[in-house]
């Protein structure tokens, strides 16, 4: 015997949903929605992905989190130091400012991304602010002058 794909409750064969979801469905297929629902709908969930997703999902261990965030950390000294363009050394102030900078965009975007109903999911913010990391010094890195350096370093040879 089948199935329904909703409730679970066994149906004869060749349905595949039973009367009371198929009800639930088609009034709510029927009833329109604002344009107000809609759009929030999709904000809070643009690629539809339901609690059934996330269990499936294998959770990654606790050792690979942390080791994503402290690479996140070492990614936002280096974008502190690109920032300054590699002119004072590792630990001075401005390298900090510039590191702090990075740490808090990228603290800022995995606070605001890496949420499932309103609670923070620690194993996905680790991912976030691991890659958010990584773009902000990429950006940094972009606007010093360690590209035009290595250009003119590889053109003088």
């Amino acid at each position: 015997m089948s199935k329904c794909l909703y409730c679970g409750r066994e149906l004869p064969p060749l349905q595949t949903l039973c009367q009371e979801c198929y009800e639930r469905r088609y009034i709510e297929t029927h009833s329109p929605r604002s344009l107000f629902e809609t759009l929030r709908d999709f904000v809070s969930n643009p690629l539809n992905i339901t609690d059934s997703d996330w269990e499936d999902v294998n959770r990654f261990p606790a050792p690979l989190a942390i080791a994503f965030c402290f690479g996140g950390l070492l990614l936002c000294w280096f974008g502190g130091w690109a920032r300054v363009r590699y002119r004072y050394s590792l630990f001075s102030g401005v390298v900090v400012v510039g590191a702090l900078i990075c740490f808090v965009v990228s603290l800022l975007a995995a606070l605001v991304l890496a949420r499932k109903k309103l609670r923070w999911e620690w194993d996905t913010a680790s991912v976030i602010f691991l890659l958010t990391a990584c773009g902000v010094a990429g950006y940094f890195y972009v606007g010093s002058s360690a590209i035009s350096t290595l250009l003119k370093a590889a053109h003088a040879r």
